[in-house]
């Protein structure tokens, strides 16, 4: 059974694939949906990073073999950027492999995706290590690495879910805030992740 959250998103993705089928830029009024009603939800879910989800609909024309598809790449997705933040902790692959594990069978990330469908903290969960991976290059001073890992990680978090963005970026600034507290952080460093507010 697919449950309001999951109808609502479903449909949203369906409009955006019609709208970007005959090259028109998707409506902020979303069309397609329980009830067939207007709603400005195009407006609340930014769908750059959807395209995970849409890009199947250009390949196969059932939609169910489609949407298929774009769990099996969210998943992957998923499980690469967690893999790319355990190795920026640690050597060991099994380690990483393990977290990659860890992090795409928690009971959160299922519920979120098989339960709830609610696709935009699905995304956002998906590049949440990215932007962590980035904090964490700019502590060890790897400058360039750090700011592309942390740009695209919070650029990804604010084309999939503005609340998780809002967490995210607060969290951000208090660890910064901290670290400048215990004086682990020096300010080329607090420039490098200010730059990255530039790129969202």
């Amino acid at each position: 059974m697919v449950i309001y959250d999951g109808m609502v998103h479903l449909g949203r993705f369906e409009q955006i694939y019609e709208s970007l089928k005959v090259g028109k830029v998707p409506s902020e009024i979303s069309f397609i949906g329980p009830g067939h009603n207007l709603n400005a939800l195009m407006s609340c879910y930014p769908w750059l990073t959807s395209i995970i989800f849409i890009f199947p609909r250009f390949l196969f024309h059932n939609i169910v073999v489609s949407f298929l598809l774009g769990f099996f790449f969210i998943n992957l997705v998923t499980c690469l950027n967690m893999y790319l933040l355990a190795s920026k902790i640690s050597s060991n692959k099994l380690v990483n492999f393990s977290a990659s594990c860890i992090y795409i069978f928690n009971s959160y990330h299922l519920i979120l995706l098989y339960a709830r469908m609610a696709f935009g903290e699905v995304l956002a969960y998906a590049f949440l290590p990215l932007a962590v991976a980035g904090y964490l290059c700019i502590l060890k001073n790897n400058k360039r690495k750090g700011i592309l890992l942390l740009a695209i990680g919070m650029s990804g978090i604010a084309n999939s879910h503005f609340i998780s963005l809002a967490l995210t970026s607060f969290l951000v600034v208090i660890v910064t805030i901290y670290l400048m507290i215990i004086k682990k952080i020096e300010r080329r460093q607090i420039r490098w992740i200010a730059v990255t507010a530039f790129f969202l």
